[in-house]
């Protein structure tokens, strides 16, 4: 009785299941974390599916083809939008509202391995508690690719509130502009000079005294501009420390004089 037949049977089940497990163990080795984020055999295992749903900001995982295939928590919470009516569902790439406001080149760029961020965005959210009313905040976004041995799997989208350090930008801004405003209109000689003697600030009563425009004064030495009597006063405002004067009214022929020196 032969038993050739039965042998080759065997055998090519025993390949169908060997190709099988191979296939099972290239698959977890993708899903897995970096040998240094494995906590040791006898150690407790890392939740990192808990992580990311614990992180305070949102974080959307899409793949490479630009369809969205994971997001955590905090994305739920901020754009009030249930995961299930955008994982598997929204694709960046063919979004045209992503596509209009620039969230495409970057994207695709971090596809190509790149970590890219974005300008600042403004958006209106709606606030815990408040049926209707709308937030106007500043959202910054990353994206970092996410890749194996061979190459990018996913992209990562990294969403942080930048508000307040826009604000303080704005801030700081009006600021700048109320301090300008006031020393451009104070009845004073104003100025202001580096460590090298030039003009670095002048305002309209220097600029009046001095007979010359702003432009072609800032950024000079103060020995190409005045008088030796504004020279002399110029001298005590060096360093950087801003100087104020008061105008000295001037007979108008001393200040024709004065000009053709």
């Amino acid at each position: 009785m032969s038993t050739a037949g039965g042998d080759g049977g065997l055998e090519a089940e025993n390949a169908r299941l060997r190709a099988r497990v191979e296939a099972l163990e290239r698959r977890l080795g993708e899903a897995a974390p970096p040998p240094a984020a494995q906590a040791s055999a006898s150690g407790p295992r890392v939740p990192f599916e808990a992580l990311f749903e614990l992180l305070p900001m949102p974080v959307f995982v899409y793949r490479t083809d630009g369809l969205l295939a994971a997001v955590n928590e905090a994305c739920c919470t901020w754009f009030k939008v249930p995961r299930e009516h955008v994982v598997d569902r929204f694709n960046l790439l063919q979004d045209a509202e992503a596509v209009a406001q620039g969230f495409t080149g970057p994207f695709l760029r971090a596809v190509g391995g790149e970590v890219t961020t974005l300008p600042a965005t403004p958006y209106e959210m709606v606030e815990n508690g408040a049926e209707g009313r709308l937030r106007r905040c500043w959202l910054e976004v990353t994206y970092l690719p996410l890749r194996d041995e061979a190459e990018v799997r996913f992209v990562v989208s990294l969403t942080r509130d930048v508000t307040a350090h826009k604000e303080a930008e704005a801030q700081q801004r009006r600021s700048a502009a109320l301090l300008e405003a006031i020393i451009d209109n104070a009845p004073l000689h104003i100025y202001a000079r580096d460590a090298e003697g030039r003009y670095v600030v002048a305002n309209r009563q220097v600029e009046a005294a001095f007979g010359r425009p702003r432009g072609g004064m800032l950024g000079a030495r103060r020995h190409r501009h005045g008088s030796r009597g504004h020279r002399h006063e110029g001298d005590a405002g060096a360093g950087g420390r801003l100087r104020a004067l008061p105008p000295r009214p001037r007979r108008r022929g001393a200040l024709a004089e004065s000009r053709a020196r």
